[in-house]
């Protein structure tokens, strides 16, 4: 199915661009995990240079963080992102449990 983000109280969350999106998705696919900025920049603009990559992930990050309640769910120092250890449920978790 579609990726959906949904509030505590069940109220659908708008992330946009598709892109910004996609570093969210790539994230909750890694709970617990610190990612490299590098590769998760890679994953998102391969056919971007480095520079760009590193320039739309801030870019990216910078949108998650305004999402309501996302500042302190979404962690980061220089090198790597994460996503605060239980901070999402995802239903790609359970279905990976199973």
């Amino acid at each position: 199915g579609a990726f959906e983000l949904l509030s505590p109280a069940g109220d659908k969350i708008s992330v946009k661009p598709r892109t910004t999106a996609l570093v969210l998705t790539y994230l909750i696919g890694h709970p617990g995990t610190h990612v490299l900025r590098e590769s998760l920049a890679e994953a998102i603009w391969p056919d971007k240079d480095p520079d760009s990559q590193r320039a739309n992930l801030r870019n990216a990050l910078s949108i998650l963080r305004k999402v309501e309640g996302f500042d302190d769910l979404l962690s980061s120092d220089r090198d790597h992102v994460w996503l605060s250890s239980g901070a999402i449920d995802s239903e790609l978790w359970v279905l990976e449990s199973q």
